[in-house]
């Protein structure tokens, strides 16, 4: 009988062992994760509550969602106005009483005379007090990882200053920044033909798509070697000219999406110092 229970229990065993590595790591650990369903609903619903807030311009209803100990912060940050809010994803910690929630929420903003609508992934931290959800700030210095990279919000601002939003949506400058060019100029011959290219470069945590604005001109030729770049990838903008230069430089526009960003490249027609128009021929 000893013999068969160990025979038993160690065929069960192997079992589990087989059954957690078919299941895989990721998805042992969003098991693990998952809340319960009543608390997940509550929490998803006080965010939607918090958010749709945002979109009405109705913050002092979200104001009512923010911890005691988060108002003053609450209070004095910048309140951006939301087209659409939708929850990406929510992570819990401490045994379901505190979570992360990434929301994706569009923005319209005005770029170079034209408007657009941005979505922007925004991060929230959420705890649990007296069996209520409320958004939270974390105390000043701590880090707190966004889909933007990583954020340290610093002390409440003194009244009349500007903040941006603790935990939440990163500014559209600070996003635009981290798509960028190894350089503003190429530098054509003249004469005859010639090239340059620029690299840009994506630091934005999640794909972005790129696209060219430029006045068409005779002899000149405009190219990225791929329009869609994911996390630090990079694409190459390739110039081209043959000809006799125009009579004033041109602009080459790379368009960012989904920021809205305008990288300006410009194009010019000359040798720089120390070097002859010919080494620059293709």
């Amino acid at each position: 009988m000893n013999g068969l229970m160990r025979k038993t229990m160690l065929r069960a065993a192997a079992i589990c062992v087989v059954t957690l590595a078919a299941f895989g790591a990721q998805e042992l650990v969003e098991l693990l994760q998952k809340a319960p369903p009543d608390v997940d609903a509550a929490l998803r619903a006080r965010i939607s509550k918090f958010y749709q807030a945002h979109v009405e311009g109705k913050f002092r209803e979200a104001y009512d969602l923010v911890a005691d100990d988060s108002k003053d912060v609450f209070f004095a940050a910048e309140k951006p106005r939301y087209r659409s809010c939708n929850i990406l994803r929510i992570e819990y910690s401490d045994n379901f009483t505190k979570a992360r929630a990434v929301v994706a929420c569009e923005m319209e903003t005005s770029m170079f005379g034209n408007r657009y609508v941005v979505p922007i992934p925004v991060t929230s931290l959420w705890k649990q007090v007296h069996g209520q959800w409320f958004w939270y700030a974390l105390p000043a210095g701590e880090e707190v990882l966004t889909p933007a990279g990583v954020m340290k919000p610093g002390p409440a601002p003194q009244a009349g200053q500007q903040a941006g939003f603790v935990a939440g949506v990163p500014q559209i400058s600070a996003l635009q920044n981290m798509v960028r060019a190894d350089k503003a100029e190429v530098r054509l011959s003249p004469q005859g033909e010639s090239s340059d290219t620029v690299k840009i470069t994506n630091f934005l945590p999640g794909s972005i798509t790129l696209s060219l604005e430029y006045q068409p001109v005779p002899g000149l030729h405009v190219e990225l070697d791929r329009p869609e770049l994911g996390t630090k990838d990079s694409a190459t903008l390739m110039v081209r000219w043959s000809g006799q230069a125009p009579a004033r430089n041109l602009t080459v526009n790379v368009r960012v999406m989904p920021t809205a960003q305008l990288i300006p490249i410009r194009v010019t027609w000359g040798s720089p110092a120390g070097e002859s128009p010919s080494s620059k021929s293709r």
